[in-house]
């Protein structure tokens, strides 16, 4: 087991590979002149320590990242679990949403892109569809998203019709379970 203590947080610069550049880089200013404030209609609520706060849960991620790429065994493929606030997996593109600020396993993924690794896994298992993540990696056939979340429950999103687009068709699979499905439905 290891627990990473030291890390550095994030920057607008990282956040720009998962979300769009006016979000990325007016986040930071919004906490700092208009906090308390929504940043949607969830309400995603924001004070003046969101952004700092969010950049750590972004930093973490990746220095998970980075831990698992630095090992070097032969005979087990290296592995992860982050324990890691804020999730962000309905964070969009083009903001936050959903009670997420900013897409922190987006950028744990695209940090194991930056690192060399050829295909990366997303495994999202929660009640609600992983909106955010789905859309940040819509095109892209070497991140694969798999979600399983309740069928009809917040955002709506999540259709089994829905695998992806261009060249990422295939590379999203989502699995909404009927209401009350529980862990065996998953495994």
């Amino acid at each position: 087991v290891m627990h990473l203590e030291e890390y550095d947080a994030a920057d607008a610069s990282t956040l720009i590979r998962v979300h769009q550049k006016n979000y990325a880089k007016g986040l930071e200013f919004m906490c700092k002149t208009a906090a308390p404030t929504m940043l949607d209609s969830a309400p995603t609520y924001a004070t003046k320590s969101t952004y700092a706060d969010a950049m750590r849960g972004v930093g973490a991620a990746r220095a998970l990242v980075d831990a698992v790429c630095d090992v070097e065994d032969d005979v087990c493929a290296p592995s992860a679990f982050g324990l890691i606030r804020p999730p962000g997996h309905h964070a969009v593109p083009r903001g936050a949403m959903g009670f997420c600020i900013v897409g922190t396993a987006a950028a744990a993924a695209r940090r194991a892109q930056e690192r060399g690794m050829k295909k990366v896994l997303i495994f999202d298992y929660d009640v609600h569809h992983g909106n955010g993540t789905n859309d940040i990696f819509h095109d892209d056939p070497d991140v694969l998203f798999v979600s399983t979340h309740e069928d009809g429950s917040y955002p709506g999103t999540g259709k089994m019709s829905d695998i992806g687009e261009g060249d990422g068709e295939g590379a999203t699979i989502n699995i909404p379970l009927p209401p009350g499905s529980g862990d065996i439905a998953v495994l």
